[in-house]
């Protein structure tokens, strides 16, 4: 009888802890929390500058959004013209973007790549009127 080696290859000893770590952190980043923070002013008082949340993506995948919540959405491309000439980046470079490891290096984002965290005021159906006085 031949014997039957059960130790693992040193290679996995180091690597696949690190390989089950990286997809268990993007699995856990896609499917069910992000952590984000607060770039500009545009959500005060409600949200302050830098603040730092952690934005739950489960249920929103079995109901719409309801009025006065706050949401996080990917950029329409229909924002910025130029992205409507069809310049826009791949899913790779908004993936590897929005990596925390990444996201403070200069020329690597796009502005199709920002989120957006915002309250929604209206619903499918409702006329929204906006008054600037």
């Amino acid at each position: 009888m031949g014997k039957f080696n059960s130790k693992p290859h040193p290679f996995w000893d180091f690597w696949g802890p690190l390989f089950f770590t990286i997809i268990f952190y993007l699995g856990i980043r896609y499917y069910i929390v992000e952590a984000r923070y607060i770039p500009s002013g545009s959500m005060l008082p409600g949200l302050q500058l830098q603040d730092r949340l952690l934005v739950e993506k489960v249920t929103l995948r079995r109901r719409g959004p309801e009025r006065g919540e706050i949401v996080v959405f990917n950029s329409p491309f229909s924002f910025d013209p130029l992205l409507r000439l069809g310049n826009q980046p791949s899913l790779m470079q908004c993936f590897v973007a929005g990596l925390p490891i990444f996201s403070w290096m200069p020329g690597l984002s796009h502005s199709a790549c920002d989120a957006y965290i915002k309250r929604v005021v209206a619903l499918s159906g409702d006329e929204v009127f906006v008054n600037n006085s």
